[in-house]
């Protein structure tokens, strides 16, 4: 059993958890996704949620059948500090050389919120983006979470520390 730092999942790893492997097709998949969660093995954080049910398909409604794996960015015990880190990160991203569509973006979506939840509680990000360091119109998570020194793996990383097997 995993008993490494918990994981905290992006929205595009659940987008394709469910092009890649949908419940007709990996039925077992899904109930080994829910007992890691219950074991605390990994979670995820309300915005991406919220990005998730914007496409209402089956995993905007697994996403709302499983609320409880969707923490609060605006908890009380966690709240200042993730508010906190989520300013630092903006401030990060407004130093760099990104254009303001890109800001933007990072304003508007999840992704700075992951990673500040990951800084205050110490999680590793598992994100299926991949870095772009010398892009000025993205801002990805693989180089927000290197600049703040944050563990960020990719979504099969995650299914093989969690030792996840189907069939």
């Amino acid at each position: 059993m995993y008993n490494g730092p918990a994981f905290v999942v992006d929205a595009n790893v659940f987008i394709d958890l469910a092009r890649y492997y949908p419940a007709d097709i990996a039925p077992t998949f899904w109930p080994l996704l829910v007992e890691c969660a219950e074991a605390k093995q990994w979670l995820s954080i309300d915005r991406v949620r919220t990005e998730i049910a914007k496409k209402e398909d089956w995993i905007s409604e697994w996403a709302n059948d499983h609320k409880e794996f969707f923490m609060s960015t605006e908890r009380k015990d966690v709240a200042k500090d993730v508010a906190k880190e989520y300013g630092r990160i903006q401030e990060w991203a407004s130093r760099q050389e990104y254009r303001q569509v890109a800001l933007d973006r990072l304003g508007r979506g999840a992704d700075g919120w992951l990673v500040a939840y990951a800084v205050v509680e110490d999680l590793r990000v598992v994100t299926n983006e991949v870095a772009e360091p010398k892009s000025r119109t993205n801002i990805k998570i693989p180089d927000i979470c290197k600049a703040f020194g944050v563990d960020c793996v990719k979504m099969l990383d995650m299914m093989r520390a969690l030792e996840i097997r189907l069939g």
